[in-house]
C-alpha cells in the first residue's frame, strides 16, 4: 500500500513540473513584455524580467510590478503562484515555484 502510494506522489510530482513551458516565453500583459523562463536548478520554477526597452509614459496606469509578475507566471505556465513563495532580486529579476492542477 506504502509503495503505491509513493508512486502515486512521485508520479504527480513529474507532472506537476513537466506543466509549463521549457523554454522562454514573451508574455504581453498592460502593454508590457515579461520574459518568464524556467530555472534550470530548480525544476517547477521560474524567473520572469519586465522588458525595460518598451515603457511608455504616456501609456497605461501603473501596476505593481510584484502584480504584473505573478500574471506573467500564470499566463506564461498556466499554473498558480503563491504570493508568500515569491522574491525578487535587485535586478527587478522575479522568482516563483508554480503550482500546476
Amino acid at each position: 500500500m506504502r509503495v503505491t502510494i509513493l508512486a502515486c506522489v512521485m508520479m504527480a510530482a513529474s507532472a506537476a513540473q513537466a506543466a509549463g513551458p521549457t523554454e522562454p516565453v514573451q508574455v504581453t500583459l498592460w502593454e508590457r513584455v515579461w520574459t518568464v523562463a524556467p530555472i534550470k536548478e530548480r525544476p517547477g520554477s521560474y524567473s520572469a524580467i519586465r522588458d525595460a526597452g518598451d515603457n511608455n509614459p504616456f501609456g497605461r496606469p501603473a501596476i505593481r510590478k510584484s502584480v504584473q509578475a505573478k500574471r506573467a507566471f500564470e499566463t506564461a505556465t498556466g499554473c498558480k503562484v503563491t504570493w508568500s513563495t515569491m522574491t525578487k532580486d535587485i535586478r527587478d529579476t522575479f522568482y516563483a515555484p508554480v503550482t500546476c492542477p
